[in-house]
């Protein structure tokens, strides 16, 4: 993001928090639902890395009091939180300008997805087993920006300086990192390359499963991002035409941490980071997310936890959206790809804000 990009959100969002008025909307943190159940103390890190940026409205006494003693309980996390927050629903009816029109309590429904750290295999240079390239940014001079058909058909960027970061076995399993937005390559020297979410072709993300459905091929009590996953493997002559119907793609860059970067320009912490809608919930803000965690048996597991405004998502649109990051793993592969919950969003509002010189 340049700086002239940066400073016009910043002074937005300092008008965002100065100018929202004091409604009843507003909601003590202590009243969120399981607000003392949850494990503040865990999103420590991901609080610390908000305040490590220069842009966040997080330069106040909250950020110093935190960095002076980030070894906090619980109790004490919670304490903290609740002396210079308060909450504010996010809801369908809420405003760009972060107005909340919807009902006090929160009760119109958000809905929550999920979505992890891939790990596949691959190989720093285009060999028989591995010849699907991951492109870096194309050159600035190409443009318009090609769609995926003409990426994976017509070979467009190939003609093209794009560089290629790596190779990896299949178009699907480059579909589904480029839907995740970062994810780690094994190599077949024994070493790994973490990508991260770099840019996009400017084309608008069309969810594939929906044409799925559309068609028969799954319904809607058996779609999840396995189940696409496997119908696009046992259908290796239709595959590239439905994953073709989304025009999106997105470029990638070799990240030097330890975790995927969230558009925030934080590292992103596993069932801490969420991926909003900026328009509706500025990136840094911390969130309150009270929701259920999908089951083998349907049933789900309630999920009352501290998150953070951290990314965004093609797919993640309108104020009452929210994309949970899982980490990397089984669990979290599984979490991602059935996680389809309604829920609750809050945003929290600094009681008193404080800007630094």
């Amino acid at each position: 993001m340049n700086k002239h990009r940066s400073l016009v959100l910043f002074f937005f969002f300092i008008f965002f928090l100065l100018f929202l008025p004091h409604t009843s909307f507003e909601l003590p943190l202590s009243d969120l639902p399981g607000w003392n159940l949850d494990h503040q103390s865990e999103a420590i890190p991901a609080l610390l890395h908000s305040c490590e940026k220069t842009n966040s409205f997080f330069n106040t006494a909250f950020c110093t009091a935190l960095e002076k003693n980030p070894k906090l309980s619980d109790d004490q996390t919670r304490a903290l939180l609740q002396k210079y927050f308060i909450a504010i629903p996010v809801t369908h009816n809420s405003n760009p300008n972060g107005n909340p029109n919807g009902n006090p309590n929160g009760d119109s429904n958000a809905l929550f997805t999920g979505y992890y750290q891939p790990t596949i295999s691959g190989s720093l240079f285009q060999t028989p087993e591995d010849s699907v390239p991951l492109y870096a940014n194309p050159p600035a001079s190409l443009k318009p920006l090609p769609d995926r058909n003409s990426i994976d058909v017509d070979h467009v960027l190939a003609k093209t300086k794009t560089p290629v970061l790596a190779w990896v076995h299949s178009n699907i399993d480059r579909f589904f990192l480029q839907i995740q937005g970062s994810g780690t390559i094994l190599l077949n020297n024994g070493q790994s390359l973490l990508l991260g979410y770099a840019g996009q072709n400017g084309k608008k993300y069309y969810p594939i499963g929906a044409y799925l459905i559309k068609i028969g091929a799954l319904t809607p009590s058996n779609i999840s991002m396995q189940s696409i996953k496997t119908w696009l493997e046992t259908h290796p002559t239709q595959a590239q035409t439905v994953m073709n119907l989304n025009p999106s793609f997105v470029f990638f860059r070799i990240l030097k941490t330890s975790e995927p970067m969230g558009a925030h320009g934080t590292e992103l912490t596993p069932y801490r980071s969420l991926a909003v809608d900026p328009k509706f919930t500025p990136l840094g803000t911390p969130v309150w997310v009270s929701t259920n965690l999908p089951e083998n048996n349907n049933t789900g597991t309630s999920f009352n936890h501290l998150l953070m405004a951290e990314d965004v998502g093609g797919a993640i649109k309108g104020p009452a959206r929210g994309d949970i990051f899982f980490g990397t793993g089984n669990q979290a592969e599984w979490l991602a790809g059935h996680m389809q919950s309604p829920g609750k969003l809050w945003a929290f509002k600094p009681i008193e804000l404080k800007i630094k010189n």
